[in-house]
């Protein structure tokens, strides 16, 4: 998705990876393409001047942890909790079914962070143990 993105808007988008070399972890499909999808279509691509993408994966005692940031537009703080369920209507739906798909798996979702103007921070955690992926 980012190749095409990048390929597409090559002076818009940059991307940044921060990613520990000794991380192997299989993470279950269409988890992180949505969470990137909406980081380009939200926040850079709306964003007067280029913006940047950086995805960071880090290796933890017990699981990988994985962030999606942009210096994108940033979301209202009225519509961050809303994110997270259904009840957006058809804007974020792909981040609902992300969560819902986490808290089913690993008994725990998607933290968000935002700051309007700044940008947004997605992080996931995925066990090392006990891990399902679908």
């Amino acid at each position: 998705y980012l190749y095409i993105i990048m390929a597409r808007f090559p002076d818009k988008v940059s991307v940044e990876y921060d990613i520990s070399p000794d991380t192997e972890i299989n993470v279950p499909h269409l988890i992180l393409q949505p969470i990137v999808e909406n980081a380009v279509k939200h926040g850079i691509i709306p964003k007067n001047g280029c913006g940047t993408i950086k995805i960071e994966i880090k290796n933890m005692d017990s699981h990988v942890h994985i962030c999606v940031e942009d210096d994108g537009l940033g979301i209202d703080n009225e519509v961050l909790p809303l994110l997270l369920s259904s009840s957006t209507g058809s804007s974020g739906i792909g981040i609902s079914n992300v969560n819902k798909r986490m808290l089913t798996l690993y008994g725990h979702g998607l933290q968000i962070e935002s700051e309007k103007g700044r940008g947004t921070r997605v992080s996931l955690k995925i066990p090392k143990q006990g891990v399902r992926v679908c």
